[in-house]
């Protein structure tokens, strides 16, 4: 009886000691010398494909002679017969080409262009530019239709939109475009032809009132129930340049970008919708590492520069957060490990460098109809000397944002009923200006 009972006794806490062994196992997670190096600074090199699409200039269509080509992804058209068709005009020296289009005139260097991705590309002994790039130095807006495979080029009307003082920098506060994504591909997403053009006209409404913004951007956009996947660095068609010249277009008019996730969700959830990291994520450690460099490497790719990481739904494990640390100079939530609510956080890595934390503690915009709400977040952070901080979906205000063509000139603008001009008109009367933290 007595053997049997320390045989039972040595079991039960054999069984209690391989529990807790596993359990300190499983938290340890990987070692710092264990996680790879970080070698998405260098971008590859897209290839390049030729472009079937249709042109319309002013609703006359223009017959290009030459091919059209994508390259990393944009769309690159022929230099000299684009601007001619444009009733513009090119000369050229051995350094430089000069450009008028409309009443613009502007600049091309020919040599040292180590931008990436390039103004000027030369194919078969013809030069070509970025469509982007010449557009966005001319009077001119493109409209897609994709399911087309078709470009109208229309005159833009210009939007005052109401523009304010910018208050000193001493009164920031921060604002982050959230879950913009490649999703038009898919008849249940936000982000088609026309939703990215209403983003456009959202930029354009927070650069005319001089206001800064971060777009948190998931690379990759998977819906597995529907078998969908849409790779911009290897699916490359109308509706992806679409998206990256929308992408192009935000940056410039003041948009940082950031990463959200890799594919924002796991198992059969579409992105946006789903987790991707956290406790109950079915990736391993060394899965999540790889996911936190495939997003870097796309957007390296691409040729955008990464301002932060945000973790979907704020989901990460205190070993995620330790990986992105590695990778990622901000990361963009609060963090619940430093007594320090509401605030900026930054933390002194054994190696010298820098990791800030920035929540957002206004939350978020939930929907139109959420203006007290928002304005109540916004003043609890300002009386509680908290940063005031938020996130906003563009996509809800977009069935308030029209498009239109009159006499050959695309009309797209932020009316006074949505949210994001209601944030403002906080924001302003609050003597704040979204910028860069």
């Amino acid at each position: 009886m007595k053997e049997k009972i320390v045989i039972i006794v040595f079991l039960f806490f054999n069984v209690i000691a391989v529990s807790i062994g596993a359990f300190i196992f499983m938290d340890i997670g990987l070692n710092d010398w264990q996680l790879p190096d970080d070698i998405s600074s260098e971008h590859e090199e897209l290839p390049t494909t030729k472009l079937y699409a249709d042109f319309y200039f002013l609703s006359k269509k223009i017959e290009y002679s030459d091919d059209l080509y994508l390259a990393a992804g944009r769309i690159y058209l022929p230099l000299y017969e684009t601007v001619k068709a444009l009733n513009g005009q090119v000369s050229e020296n051995d350094n430089e080409y000069t450009v008028n289009l409309g009443s613009k005139k502007f600049l091309l260097n020919k040599k040292d262009d180590v931008s990436y991705p390039k103004k000027i590309i030369n194919i078969d002994n013809k030069d070509y530019i970025s469509m982007f790039n010449l557009l966005e130095n001319s009077d001119y807006k493109p409209v897609f239709n994709s399911s087309k495979n078709r470009i109208d080029i229309f005159y833009y009307q210009k939007n005052i939109d109401n523009i304010t003082q910018n208050y000193d920098k001493k009164n920031p506060a921060y604002l982050r475009l959230e879950d913009i994504m490649a999703d038009g591909i898919d008849p249940d997403g936000y982000y088609n032809d026309i939703g990215l053009e209403k983003l456009r006209a959202i930029a354009d409404y927070l650069y005319n009132n001089n206001q800064k913004f971060y777009i948190a951007w998931i690379p990759l956009y998977k819906n597995p129930s529907k078998g969908i996947e849409n790779n911009l660095t290897k699916d490359f068609n109308l509706y992806n340049a679409s998206f990256l010249y929308t992408l192009d277009y935000l940056t410039h008019k003041g948009g940082k970008i950031g990463l959200h996730g890799y594919t924002h969700q796991y198992n059969n959830d579409k992105s946006a919708d789903g987790y991707e990291f956290g406790k109950k994520t079915p990736f391993s450690d060394n899965e999540c590492v790889n996911r936190l460099l495939l997003a870097k490497k796309t957007a390296v790719d691409l040729g955008y520069e990464i301002n932060f990481f945000e973790f979907p739904h704020y989901g990460a494990t205190n070993n995620h957060l330790r990986y992105a640390e590695k990778y990622y100079n901000v990361i963009y939530q609060q963090n619940t490990a430093v007594k320090n609510e509401g605030n900026i956080v930054e933390l002194t890595k054994s190696d010298g460098r820098k990791i800030k934390y920035v929540p957002t503690p206004s939350d978020y915009i939930c929907s139109r109809y959420d203006t007290e709400g928002i304005n109540s977040r916004i003043d609890t952070a300002i009386t509680n000397r908290w940063i005031v901080s938020l996130f906003y979906h563009p996509k809800i205000d977009f069935d308030v944002i029209s498009t239109k063509t009159e006499n050959n000139t695309r009309i797209c603008s932020v009316p006074e009923n949505s949210s994001v001009y209601k944030l403002i008109e906080k924001i302003n009367s609050e003597k704040l200006t979204f910028n860069y933290f």
